[in-house]
């Protein structure tokens, strides 16, 4: 009796590993992830956000393009250069209505993409200690520590 129940067990569990194996691990890679947003470590103080989107041509050798936005002339912090992203240059535009549409002439197509928001203090960037630089001479003191 108990090898039966054995047996029965085996089969069981046997089926349920083909299944698992037959259906889910082999699934498509729709939902591959082509963008990466997060924090460069700038110092031990400063924290600039990145979003990365890597290239339709899946050359992982192919060309990379870092894009800023400046700080203003008048020494304001400048725009998020995640604005570009979503309106010009990414693979996606968000229209003022708040819908998505594909960009057919996404610079990704090519290369992939950058954006790093800075100085610390524009955008989703941020220093611990609160103290925000701003203007063009700043952003070269802290981008170098990348």
């Amino acid at each position: 009796m108990k090898k039966e129940n054995f047996l029965k067990i085996f089969i069981q569990i046997y089926f349920i590993l083909f299944i698992f194996i037959n259906f889910v691990v082999p699934q498509n890679n729709t939902d591959e992830i082509i963008s990466l947003p997060g924090y460069l470590k700038a110092s031990d103080n400063d924290f600039l956000f990145y979003w990365l989107v890597t290239s339709q041509n899946n050359n992982p050798k192919g060309p990379l393009i870092v894009w800023f936005n400046a700080p203003g002339a008048d020494k304001s912090q400048g725009c998020s250069p995640l604005s570009i992203l979503f309106s010009k240059m990414g693979p996606y535009s968000i229209n003022s209505n708040g819908t998505i549409d594909k960009n057919e002439y996404s610079w990704n197509k090519r290369a992939s993409l950058l954006f790093i928001e800075a100085p610390k203090g524009n955008g989703f960037s941020f220093a611990k200690d609160g103290n925000y630089r701003t203007g063009d001479n700043q952003l070269n003191l802290s981008v170098p520590d990348i």
